[in-house]
């Protein structure tokens, strides 16, 4: 983590309590049963937090795409491994990687994944 912090200023400058829901709860409370053309997930970390509110309706989505992160970049946040389990655990299989940013040494750090429903 020193190389991002290296290039990117990463420290606290200010904190938020925030309500936050699940997507399961938005659409429960939405009435919302139609199918989901795409789910994009850009939580700086938080992916695994957001998969896990949303098993309810992963079946509904068609593509996702997930920013994800070869390594912690915030406190307490997820890596790629994990966002690719919880991903399998609701039949979808990597399609493709787009995009990066990089630290100052030139490692990859993050970068975006799109899934699909499909074997494994």
């Amino acid at each position: 983590m020193p190389q991002a912090n290296s290039t990117v200023d990463m420290t606290v400058k200010e904190v938020n309590n925030w309500r936050v829901a699940t997507l399961d709860s938005i659409c429960a409370e939405q009435g919302f049963q139609n199918s989901i053309d795409l789910l994009k997930i850009d939580v700086q970390g938080a992916e695994h937090m957001v998969l896990a509110g949303a098993g309810l309706n992963l079946r509904r989505v068609r593509p996702l795409w997930v920013e994800v992160s070869l390594q912690p970049l915030h406190e307490r946040s997820c890596i790629i491994e994990q966002v690719i389990g919880l991903c399998r655990k609701h039949d979808f299989i990597m399609r493709r990687l787009e995009g990066e940013f990089r630290g100052a040494n030139g490692e990859l750090l993050q970068t975006d994944a799109l899934f699909a429903q499909g074997a494994c």
